[in-house]
């Protein structure tokens, strides 16, 4: 049931027909039953309860949201009495306030790059859930262009795979190489995605090269590579390096090699963005090695790089925690286009350098190696004017921190969370 309130003039009651109800106790629908009238000599007044069977209502809204999260709802109802029409216009307010949406939690203390959170756990086949016993076993593969625009998964590979189509997604799988000159996943066509792959040697062998990158517009991301001489290396154009898991760099099958974590040798707009890259640095610490450096930036013989951003990840061990040499002789030292637009923004510094008693190594706390005298700049308009500098911003967000080096501090001269300065030495 609803309760109308009608309110009428006189005149208007004679109009609509209404006029004998000044004195009358029942309004035009017999089906109503209505409250006593009330008649001031003007206005006619009656309080009547209809049965909805009675009421045909129609209702229209209008919602303005405001910027203070308030929103106000302007209702208009219009009910139709059986009888001489009578509209009656009710206009409500409310107010609500929706639930506020939840603020991210902050980082945890300490952790100044999101790289520092990239581990076995969430990267590889275990980053997807998936188990050892879920993957296929697979001999070496090539995946050539009739594979073109596939997701290839859960495939446990041993020996080199091949990947010459495009648009072809390797994911949640496994391969394990090894042996002088080995080689996992060899990249030369272009669009194609490595991702959420264990990538490794058998004991006591290490890979050559598990991710070796020729074609353009590629991508390596969450996969867990470990046990290699070069963990990942790139000479394509637009490739993305990103939130991988890379670790224990090894020499077994080559005890000559130079390990590095990515190795840029040619190229165009590499990115490598938030992952985890440290040394296994465990001979360079302690005694005969040439460990190189978690992240190796050069154009290798007549290649050129040109344009490769650093940033979010965590990076340790080596004889540096990145090294930027041009060996590119077309460009002597830092000149010309041979190694240029190289940014080091916002990563967290492991201080596990080489010790300074062994003589093919540095000393802890080493932050970058630059065998040209390139210049270190603070921001992208330094470095577009003097594309030959290093942009490595020493303040504001993009500043680079020492992290993870709380056993080779001392007391009266922590790091932690101390920006990083670079300098050539």
């Amino acid at each position: 049931m609803k309760r109308v309130l009608i309110a009428l003039t006189a005149v208007a009651a004679v109009a609509a027909g209404y006029a004998g109800y000044a004195i009358a106790d029942s309004s035009s629908d017999p089906a109503a039953t209505c409250d006593p009238p009330s008649y001031d000599g003007t206005n006619l007044t009656l309080h009547c309860v209809v049965p909805q069977t009675s009421v045909t209502s129609t209702e229209t809204a209008t919602v303005t949201q405001t910027e203070t999260a308030t929103e106000t709802i302007t209702a208009t109802e219009t009910q139709t009495v059986p009888g001489p029409t009578t509209t009656v216009t009710e206009t409500q307010t409310v107010t609500v306030t929706p639930t506020p949406t939840a603020t991210p939690p902050p980082p945890p203390p300490g952790q100044w790059a999101p790289g520092e959170a990239i581990n076995a756990g969430n990267t590889g086949y275990a980053g997807d859930g998936v188990t050892a016993s879920q993957l296929t076993p697979t001999a070496s593969m090539t995946y050539g262009t009739a594979y073109n625009g596939q997701t290839i998964t859960l495939k446990a590979y041993t020996g080199e795979v091949d990947i010459t189509g495009s648009h072809i997604t390797i994911k949640d799988c496994s391969l394990t190489n090894g042996g002088d000159a080995s080689i996992g996943f060899n990249i030369s066509g272009s669009y194609n995605t490595v991702q959420n792959c264990t990538i490794t040697s058998p004991a006591g062998k290490s890979m050559y090269e598990p991710v070796w990158i020729f074609g353009d517009h590629n991508s390596v991301i969450r996969d867990n590579v470990s046990r290699a001489e070069n963990l990942i290396t790139t000479y394509g154009n637009n490739v993305t390096i990103q939130e991988n898991y890379l670790h224990d760099a090894a020499i077994d099958s080559n005890p000559s090699g130079h390990p590095d974590g990515i190795e840029v040798e040619n190229g165009v707009n590499t990115l490598i963005v938030n992952n985890w890259i440290v040394e296994g640095c465990g001979p360079c610490l302690t005694g005969p090695g040439m460990y190189d450096s978690p992240v190796d930036i050069g154009g290798y013989a007549s290649y050129k790089v040109q344009g490769v951003t650093v940033q979010g990840n965590f990076i340790d061990n080596g004889q540096s925690n990145v090294l930027i040499d041009n060996q590119n002789s077309k460009c002597s030292g830092a000149n010309g286009d041979c190694l240029i637009n190289v940014k080091i923004v916002g990563n967290a510094f492991g201080g596990h350098q080489c010790v300074a008693s062994n003589p093919q190594c540095f000393h802890v706390f080493h932050c970058c190696l630059l065998y040209e005298n390139r210049a270190f700049v603070q921001t992208d308009a330094q470095l577009a004017a003097n594309p030959n500098s290093v942009e490595f911003p020493t303040a504001g967000a993009g500043a680079n921190k020492w992290e993870e080096s709380a056993d080779i501090e001392t007391p009266s001269t922590p790091h932690d969370g101390d920006v990083v300065i670079p300098s050539l030495s």
